[in-house]
């Protein structure tokens, strides 16, 4: 935290890829697995006044703000655009949260 300044930081899991990220609005678009972005998974994200934006890494997002409250709510509606499932591990999780993982129809079968 500088100058008083909240972060959380939201992790893209799967094949997501932030694609654009400007004061104000954030972009993110699936991808094919030859790294093609596929248009017609774009998702779109306007931010709140005193909320910014930065591109950490290719699937990490890093939103600040002052106001801490405005900042979690923020953080929550991007990440309810794809919550992450617990089954292949797509989607948008918190940097600290912890999906666990489900064997699935396989895994029922190895008991």
């Amino acid at each position: 935290m500088n100058n008083n300044n909240f972060y959380i930081s939201l992790f893209f899991l799967g094949s997501l890829a932030i694609t654009s990220c400007n004061q104000d609005t954030t972009e993110t678009s699936g991808e094919s697995n030859s790294g093609q972005a596929v248009p017609k998974m774009k998702m779109t994200t306007d931010l709140p006044e005193g909320i910014s934006a930065s591109i950490d890494k290719k699937n990490v997002i890093r939103l600040t703000g002052i106001d801490k409250e405005l900042l979690g709510h923020t953080a929550a509606s991007i990440r309810r655009l794809r919550p992450p499932e617990s089954y292949k591990g797509k989607g948008i999780k918190y940097a600290e949260e912890r999906i666990q993982r489900k064997a699935g129809k396989a895994g029922a079968k190895a008991l």
